[in-house]
Order: C-alpha cells, then structure tokens, then sequence
C-alpha cells in the first residue's frame, strides 16, 4: 500500500489579503503576496512514488493515488498516458474509480485551473526479479514526469567457472539483485569460514593445491554484514559444491609447460 498522499503533501500557495480603512470610512482590499508561480505550475505528491516489495507477477494496490495540483497562476492541460524508462512492463496505470467518477487524471485530457488538483492511480506488477524496477510516469502535454520505483523479493545467485585454461582456480561469483536498501549485504562463505562481504555482486578465487583437485563449500547469503547463511535476519541464501582441479593445458609439443 502507498504512504497516503495526503500525509506528505505541502500547503497549497497562499494569497495574502490586506482590508484597509479608506478616508471616507470605506473598506479598500488590496491584494499581495501571492506566492503562486506565475503561469502553470504542475507538482506531484507523493514524487517519487515508492512502492513496497512486491512477489514476482503480483498486482500491488494503488493506494492512495498521485495527486496533481497545479500552484501555478494560469490553468493548464494535461493527460496522464504514458510510462517510460527502464522497466515500464512493471507498472501500469489504474483507472480506479472513486466517488462514483474517474478519479484520474489518464485516459482523458484534464484541464486544471490554477488552485485545482486531480488524481492518477499506478499499480506496481514486477515481471522479473533481475531487473531493478525504476521508470517514470509522463504527463502529456505538460511533461510533467513522476519517478516510479519498485522492489521485488530477493534473488541471488552463485555460480562458479574456470578462469583460465587450466582450470584453476575457479571463480565464485555471488550475485543479488538489489542493493542494501536496508542495510544488506552479500556475505560468502567458504567450508564454513567467512570470506567477503559486498552490496551486490562478490567475487572468491578457489584456487586447487593437489593434481586430485581440492573440494570446496561455498554459501552465500542477504543479510546483515557476516551473518551465516540461514542465521538470523538473512533474507536468502544458496549453497554449491565446488571442485577445483588441476588440469594440463591442451599443447601440441613436447615443450609445454
């Protein structure tokens, strides 16, 4: 569920109104301080729009909405149609109706007189994991564009290759998809002794010290920097048997080395 909009939103533009007395005893308004900008003058709140984490090909709620308000001094147009940047297969625009109306600014063109506001609903839908959820919401023809950001469950993998053509040592690459947005790392492990910790994507070398090649554990885990893989507070963990051999490299003289 969104942060209700209506709890981050600022005050509205303010026009200060001074009542003099005239000298014949009538009232004269002179009108000053208007801090509306002058012209139209769209702002969106909430900006960005942040959504909670999502399961994979789950439809969020679209909360309370994105409110439009227009604090500027001439009125405006302006149509909600479309979402662009990286991912935009992961967020949509929801006609939800509220009051008994179209409670949006999308599908057709609104007009907003200066002072007034209208409403957009975006859902959040994730369609993969290995792809940071991040596009951004264009207002036509105002060109008003509002950042969306996702976050999905977490996903990590570890894999292993042969760096060269001997085939040591192998390299363990440990890889989540998303960075520490509350303060989680990558930690690896190695036949149970801690080797590295890192944001996203950490690297060990598992080099072979016997021709029989030499077997390794390797666990890697999200969680709170040194955590063990499946201790308190890690939010994934993969495990893989590792073997590093000594291999000949291929040659076709009697002179290699």
């Amino acid at each position: 569920m969104l942060i209700p909009t209506r709890l981050l939103r600022p005050p509205r533009p303010a026009v200060m109104v001074a009542i003099l007395i005239g000298a014949g005893g009538g009232l004269l308004v002179q009108a000053g301080g208007v801090s509306a900008e002058s012209g139209p003058s769209l702002h969106a709140f909430p900006d960005p729009v942040i959504f909670p984490r999502e399961a994979l090909h789950h439809i969020s709620e679209p909360g309370d909405g994105v409110e439009i308000d227009n604090f500027g001094t001439a009125g405006v147009s302006v149509l909600g149609d479309q979402i662009s940047g990286s991912t935009p297969q992961d967020f949509q625009i929801v006609p939800l109706i509220v009051g008994g109306g179209i409670g949006t600014c999308a599908l057709q063109v609104t007009y907003l007189e200066p002072g007034s506001a209208c409403d957009m609903f975006v859902a959040f839908r994730p369609v993969s994991v290995w792809s940071k959820p991040e596009s951004t919401l264009v207002l036509t023809p105002s060109n008003l564009r509002i950042p969306l950001i996702g976050a999905v469950p977490w996903a990590l993998r570890l894999t292993s290759y042969p760096q060269n053509s001997t085939g040591t040592p192998v390299i363990v690459t440990a890889t989540a998809n998303d960075g520490s947005p509350a303060g989680l790392v990558v930690n690896v492990f190695v036949n149970g002794t801690f080797k590295t910790a890192c944001q996203s994507t950490c690297q060990v070398s598992l080099p072979a010290t016997s021709p029989a090649g030499n077997t390794y554990h390797v666990a890697a885990d999200v969680g709170p920097a040194g955590a063990r893989p499946g201790g308190k507070g890690t939010a994934i963990t993969r495990r893989r048997t590792v073997v590093a051999r000594v291999t000949r490299p291929n040659c076709t003289s009697a002179s290699c080395t």
